[in-house]
């Protein structure tokens, strides 16, 4: 009875001194995690402190909770009388911690190399690699016999403290802990901004969205461009709706393609250039959320830093996402249950770690993400038709897929045949930026690509069940006055005409529920290409302005209300472009280059578009009176 009574004696000390250690280390793991993200472009730099802070607090408390009722039953377990079994368990209690510690010292250590010398987890190969791994494994020993040293020596302070004052003391703190960390959890459960109820819809073809970067439609053969850059689409336009003044919503890939998506402006969302994410009723109104709800098997194969739908925050969109698997990833469950800035700090803060754990251990490579997309080597764009087509055989749902291609990004091309650029060397310290010969040939790359993906599913018999739409985020040179490509290629050929009114990128997604005879939710503001639009409907875009970008991100104290990253508000009417530089208020226009057709509309004076632009300000919630006393 005696040995008992002190196993239980040493159960309750060694548990009580375990549970105090794991709060402390779960606490500076997470709030060097947040200084990390405080300091650097992220999510959290347009935000106030306040809401900066109750991300720290609430992100800390969630993770004691969890940790509170995994020591339950880890204390349960151990109450069995058998002796090894309740030695494992205790043992398992010092593990915890020491991984929690390992993670935290590695994370730090990678980022003092990389901050100070570019080298790191990320820029490890072979041998280098290997050792970051047993180096992870030297640390969660060494954290758990330091763990062992601290609990002694916090048992020797918890003895002198009387049993009850303790267990009051500790109750009220791990109560307070629990409820901060679990009302937003069971708020955002009740509140969850989902989708509103859709119209099933008994059309479900296949949907294959396909952005090429940076494609003008003056470099296309398609819309009357002399070289013979598309003749593929040339000949898929014969049987395709096409429009021929398309327009882009924002000048940056991030702001377009979220447009597309949603159908609301970059200046409603917020989401232009990283670090921005989608927030709110934003993360869940797209339309691949619409067509998951329908049954659609829905994947994204683009570039992790500027279009991935999860570093988006695009929630309940995609079930897989360059490489990832909404399935296996228990993040992205766990956001559900979340507020939108702390389900993303977790996110963020277990990536940070996950991504180097997989690459140390040789379970998967770690990428730099924006190295990946400013490397001057070429990108395996055909890997993404390759990837998308294994999936089509495998999955047995209709598939709503979005490739980005990025051969014709720029500023400099690798095309892997030189047609238009024959003769001329490829070599990045030769090419000159945005050199016309081997643009023109990246958009040639992409047409065949096209023609191959065209030709695959028509050997498979899907052909005719699938619909296919080929746009571009924005304009070469970022420029959103630029007539970019869109046409869709619908089952059968429906609907093979051309449109000569304005269109927008944001008409994209209105104009796929149309065709599947879906209402089109009020918060989507763009318009079905199915139905008739006006020739003066004004086209709204913006870009970032005068900020400091590094490493492919806005660097925070450059954000500056009332505009904050957006350094300019851009209208296409008609065949005329507009733009109000919102840094200084300067004043451009322009006639749009190459446009078709003609404009029956009386064109709009300076302060009738000026007013239009500070209505759409306004009704976006931007503050204008610096617009107002500037322009008087």
């Amino acid at each position: 009875m005696k040995f008992f009574k002190n196993i239980n004696r040493f159960i309750e000390i060694k548990w009580l001194s375990v549970t105090v250690i794991t709060i402390l280390v779960l606490f500076f793991y997470v709030f060097m995690e947040w200084i990390f993200l405080l300091t650097k472009p992220s999510f959290m730099s347009p935000i106030g402190f306040i809401e900066q802070l109750s991300i720290l607090l609430i992100t800390t408390s969630l993770f004691i909770s969890i940790y509170l009722f995994l020591v339950g039953i880890l204390v349960f377990l151990s109450q069995i009388k058998i002796n090894l079994l309740r030695n494992l368990i205790i043992g398992l209690s010092f593990f915890i911690p020491g991984f929690i510690a390992a993670f935290l010292i590695l994370l730090l250590i990678d980022n003092f190399t990389y901050t100070l010398f570019r080298i790191g987890i990320v820029t490890s190969n072979g041998l280098f690699r290997a050792f970051y791994g047993v180096l992870f494994l030297v640390l969660i020993f060494g954290s758990v016999k330091q763990i062992y040293k601290y609990t002694n020596q916090i048992e020797v302070l918890f003895q002198k403290i009387k049993k009850r004052t303790r267990t009051i003391l500790l109750s009220v703190v791990l109560l307070v802990f629990v409820l901060i960390g679990t009302i937003p959890v069971i708020t955002q459960y009740f509140n969850s901004t989902g989708l509103d109820s859709v119209i099933q819809s008994s059309k479900r073809p296949h949907i294959f969205l396909i952005t090429a970067d940076g494609v003008n439609a003056e470099n296309m053969s398609l819309y009357g461009y002399e070289r013979e850059t598309t003749p593929f689409l040339n000949e898929m336009a014969n049987s395709s709706l096409v429009a021929q003044n398309n327009f882009s919503n924002s000048a940056n890939t991030t702001g377009s393609i979220i447009s597309i998506f949603t159908s609301k402006s970059p200046l409603e969302t917020h989401v232009l250039y990283p670090p921005n994410i989608l927030k709110s009723e934003d993360v869940y109104q797209h339309l691949p959320g619409i067509l998951t709800l329908n049954g659609y098997y829905t994947a994204q194969f683009s570039f992790d830093h500027y279009v991935d739908a999860y570093n988006l925050n695009l929630q309940n969109g995609f079930d897989e996402a360059n490489g990832r698997s909404n399935q296996s990833n228990i993040l992205i469950k766990i956001n559900k249950f979340l507020p939108t800035n702390i389900g993303y700090f977790v996110y963020e803060l277990s990536n940070r770690i996950l991504d180097r754990i997989r690459h140390i251990f040789f379970i998967k490579k770690m990428t730099n993400p924006f190295l990946e997309v400013s490397s001057p080597k070429g990108y395996n764009d055909e890997d993404k038709f390759d990837s998308l087509m294994v999936l089509m055989d495998t999955v047995n749902e209709p598939v709503f897929a979005h490739i980005h291609w990025m051969g014709t990004h720029g500023a400099r091309f690798y095309p892997k045949k030189q047609v238009f650029s024959a003769g001329k060397d490829a070599d990045r310290a030769v090419q000159a930026e945005y050199d016309l010969d081997f643009y023109d040939d990246s958009i040639l790359e992409f047409d065949q690509a096209m023609s191959v993906f065209y030709h695959e599913l028509e050997s498979r018999g899907l052909l005719e069940n699938s619909i296919i739409i080929v746009g571009s985020d924005h304009g070469q040179r970022f420029k959103t006055y630029k007539r970019l490509p869109l046409v869709f290629r619908f089952p059968n050929g429906e609907f093979q005409s051309k449109i000569y009114n304005n269109a927008q990128n944001m008409d994209i997604a209105p104009t796929i529920l149309d065709y599947l005879d879906m209402d089109q939710p009020q918060w989507m503001k763009g318009k079905s290409l199915l139905n008739d639009i006006p020739q003066n409907r004004p086209i709204f875009s913006t870009g970032v302005g005068n900020v400091e970008v590094e490493n492919g991100a806005v660097i925070p104290q450059t954000i500056q209300p009332p505009f904050y990253q957006f350094g300019f508000l851009g209208v296409v009417i008609c065949d005329n472009w507009y733009r109000l530089n919102l840094d200084d208020f300067t004043w451009e226009e322009q006639k749009i280059s190459e446009y078709i057709g003609m404009c029956e509309t009386k064109e709009p004076t300076q302060v009738e578009v000026l007013e239009m632009m500070k209505d759409f300000l306004d009704q976006n919630g931007y503050d204008i009176s610096s617009i107002e006393s500037s322009t008087q």
